[in-house]
């Protein structure tokens, strides 16, 4: 069990280390196989030796908490940056060595390797996809990033309207999810006024590809201005499509594209079953766009860290920005030496805990590192994201669909710290910068 010490002997160690050391309490890996020991890891850009690194940055071996001692380990990162996939890109940029076929990695051998890698770079058969109805796991992409996809993580309930949502990351529909106090305010205009969301990146502009728009999101703090939790969205979902196809259907988009144990409705998991993760060691399961499915033994993940805290990497109006992170949750291969448990168009995706043949959602994946392969996935978590974006699981049955036409927006004078207003009460989520005046009266 992540314990109150241990969370803050995490967090304290993070503030306490250099600025480019991210914490998290994990799994000990040695020589490429995991001990069965949890072990406070250090994760670092680069690995350099003792004789290369300042005494005042060099890391413990051990740490003790409440009178235990943890063994450490020094992970290398590389910068962590999120996982939407813009095309064109060259993908080395995102993982170095992202260019080799990941089923042909040399040191990946055994079942995973031989079952568990039925995609390439180019993409995978969910990367194609025009499925109907619409269900997790699937493509996603907006108006505002054509260009650039990620993946729809699940449907759930929006509490305020108890009406049907899609839910995935801010960085796959948001072009730029900074809180507007940050961002230059002659630069571009950037906003979700009118942002519309489409089942697969080729589709982006065609009325029969989309299936709703972008309702709310967290606005993101750049370093040294906040902490972050969670990367998350909420998209409306129309029920019927541009041509009268069903895009919603009560009894089939609950489940998880992929997923053949997803047979009825998810829960989300509780904040003491995450926090046992570690200790109950379940399978864990995902469907992204790129790297597909990932469900059944070997194919499934297992948790590697909690708690963790890193710096990522975002775009800012163009611009490379350094964001602080906290509380989160990183994955792996069965096999340590298996990478890609995520790939560049995974963001948004679910991440999923199998409690006893239970299955409970547990996070909503944005991010993935390491060097010189890509071995470990982040998600941030789903309780964190259920009391900032106020959603509940969608347990089947009829509910309610938002209107598109009834969103209405207020505009304040300058750049804005708060997530929220109120106006004539209603409460106005923020939603980026315009030109257009439209004040609250």
């Amino acid at each position: 069990m992540l314990s109150n010490s241990l969370k803050s002997k995490i967090k304290e160690l993070y503030e306490t280390t250099p600025d480019y050391v991210g914490v998290c309490y994990g799994k000990k890996i040695k020589n490429n196989d995991y001990t069965g020991e949890n072990c406070v890891i250090f994760t670092v850009p680069e690995k350099k030796s003792l004789n290369d690194i300042p005494n005042n940055e060099i890391l413990p071996d051990k740490v003790i908490i409440d009178g235990v001692e943890y063994k450490t380990d020094v992970v290398s990162s590389g910068i962590i940056r999120p996982l939407d996939r813009r095309l064109g890109n060259n993908y080395a940029e995102l993982f170095s060595g992202g260019d080799a076929l990941p089923n042909y990695y040399s040191g990946c051998t055994g079942p995973v390797r031989d079952n568990c890698f039925s995609w390439t770079i180019s993409g995978s058969p969910i990367f194609y996809l025009f499925e109907r109805p619409i269900k997790g796991g699937l493509s996603l992409s907006s108006d505002n990033l054509f260009g650039s996809y990620g993946t729809l993580g699940f449907l759930c309930l929006d509490k305020q309207t108890q009406s049907i949502v899609g839910i995935t990351n801010n960085h796959v529909v948001i072009l730029d999810a900074f809180y507007t106090i940050f961002r230059n305010l002659y630069g571009p205009f950037e906003n979700e006024l009118t942002d519309r969301v489409y089942h697969s990146f080729v589709g982006v502009g065609n009325d029969e590809y989309k299936i709703g728009r972008v309702v709310r999101y967290e606005p993101i703090y750049p370093s040294d201005y906040g902490i972050n939790y969670i990367d998350a969205a909420i998209v409306s979902l129309n029920q019927t499509g541009f041509t009268g196809t069903t895009i919603v259907d009560l009894n089939e988009s609950y489940k998880i594209y992929g997923l053949t144990g997803v047979t009825y409705p998810l829960p989300f998991a509780t904040t003491l079953e995450i926090d046992s993760i570690m200790t109950t060691n379940p399978k864990l399961y995902s469907v992204g766009t790129s790297s597909g499915v990932k469900e059944n033994s070997p194919c499934h993940l297992v948790p590697y860290a909690l708690n963790a805290f890193a710096s990522i990497t975002y775009q800012m109006q163009g611009y490379e920005i350094t964001s602080e992170w906290e509380d989160l949750i990183y994955f792996r291969r069965t096999n340590p030496q298996c990478p890609y448990p995520v790939y560049p168009g995974d963001s948004g995706s679910v991440l999923i805990a199998d409690f006893s043949g239970t299955t409970k959602i547990i996070g909503l994946v944005f991010a993935g590192f390491g060097e010189p392969i890509a071995f470990a996935g982040i998600a941030c978590r789903i309780d964190r994201i259920v009391n900032r974006l106020g959603i509940e699981p969608w347990t089947g049955g009829t509910k309610n669909f938002i209107e598109e036409n009834s969103m209405q927006f207020i505009t304040v004078t300058g750049g804005s710290i708060n997530r929220t207003l109120q106006c004539d009460g209603e409460t106005y989520w923020q939603a980026g910068l315009t030109s257009y005046n439209n004040p609250c009266t």
